[in-house]
């Protein structure tokens, strides 16, 4: 009876810690079991219509276990449900457009870490069609202005916010290929377009198109980390988004060149999303 009453404690005592164990690790924060979880809004470089963001974006994961000596599970996330990721913490880190980092950063508490330095694409223009005379943006009230991309209208929006236009008041037309603007402004279709792609901007100004205004450099990717990452987390991968060499082809897909931190140089043009 002595041996079953020892048997008995030893296989409570087991049991006990078992579940210790379990709730720890259910609390433990991802990077302290050396796993990470990378959501990539599936957004990011819509310009060139991403099919599988995880194959695109192998080499930044790839990076990122290698520097963290981490496992990194990969996901795809909607732009519909990018409110929900920032709001639940449902990933470690995030790969967004500059917008959403920025509405993320300051809603819901995320951390920018660093923001792409691009090739091209950074610089929002606005053109207007023949026959139309815009002499600053206020005149874009009551006119039909079509745009394309997440970033592209993201951009245009804040725009008009900050000259007091609503949306009611302007007539947006989103185009799902951006070679449509051409279309729409020599077809009337638009009296202004957004764009950020140069080559287009040239085919525009040969139709007669005429370019009124220009933001400055916008960068247009950001990476995000979770509120929860310790700080000595965080500067670990910090540094290894920051010395990440693109490989040719990402880069050419996305035109980043590489990713940069936060500093006070990118401050004016991100005051475009308060």
């Amino acid at each position: 009876m002595k041996l079953q009453g020892t048997l008995r404690f030893e296989i409570v005592k087991f049991v006990f810690s078992y579940l210790m164990v379990g709730i720890a690790g259910f609390n433990t924060p991802a990077l302290a079991q050396n796993k990470l979880t990378l959501g990539i809004a599936t957004s990011v470089g819509d310009t060139v219509g991403l099919i599988d963001v995880r194959e695109n974006f192998a080499a930044l994961s790839t990076a990122i276990s290698t520097g963290l000596k981490a496992s990194v599970a990969v996901s795809a996330v909607s732009p519909t449900l990018l409110q929900g990721a920032f709001e639940q913490n449902g990933f470690d880190i995030m790969l967004v457009l500059t917008s959403d980092a920025w509405k993320a950063q300051n809603q819901n508490a995320w951390k920018i870490l660093a923001l792409s330095e691009d090739r091209e694409g950074n610089v929002v223009t606005l053109m207007s069609r023949s026959g139309i005379k815009i002499n600053n943006l206020s005149d874009l009230k009551g006119k039909k202005i079509g745009s394309s991309g997440t970033f592209t209208r993201d951009v245009l929006n804040a725009l008009l916010k900050q000259n007091g236009i609503s949306p009611q008041a302007v007539e947006m037309r989103d185009a799902r290929d951006p070679e449509a603007l051409v279309y729409f402004i020599n077809n009337s279709f638009s009296d202004v377009v957004a764009l950020r792609d140069p080559a287009l901007i040239k085919q525009l100004t040969a139709i007669g198109a005429e370019a009124f205004f220009k933001t400055d450099p916008i960068p247009v990717y950001a990476v995000i980390v979770n509120p929860k990452i310790s700080l000595e987390q965080l500067d670990k991968i910090k540094q290894v988004i920051i010395t990440f060499q693109l490989p040719a082809v990402l880069s050419q897909r996305t035109k980043i060149k590489a990713f940069k931190p936060l500093s006070s140089e990118h401050s004016l043009a991100l005051s475009l999303f308060d």
